[in-house]
């Protein structure tokens, strides 16, 4: 199972990189799905990414979704840092 999630958010991190969003979107959305109550950090980490996408596309309440998403996973590695990059975003949707 950690190989196929693994597997998903590292394909999903190349089309965002590519800039294919909807791609993205869809496996940061199935490693969400897959990853949530899982050690590794590709969940938490994809819905930060995924928070970004929408963040950029201008859709401040999926944007403000994601970053939560991110905050609510426990239990994970790198939780600090990626929490810390989760409340930031959600700063920068305040306007703070």
């Amino acid at each position: 199972m950690e190989q196929k999630l693994e597997y998903a958010y590292r394909l999903a991190r190349i089309y965002d990189e590519m800039g294919n969003d909807s791609a993205a979107l869809r496996l940061y959305d199935a490693t969400i799905k897959i990853g949530t109550n899982r050690p590794e950090y590709y969940a938490a980490r994809a819905a930060l990414q995924a928070g970004y996408i929408y963040e950029k596309a201008g859709d401040k309440q999926k944007a403000r979704q994601f970053f939560q998403t991110c905050l609510d996973m426990e239990g994970h590695d790198y939780k600090n840092s990626l929490d810390q990059r989760a409340k930031s975003g959600m700063l920068r949707l305040d306007g703070k």
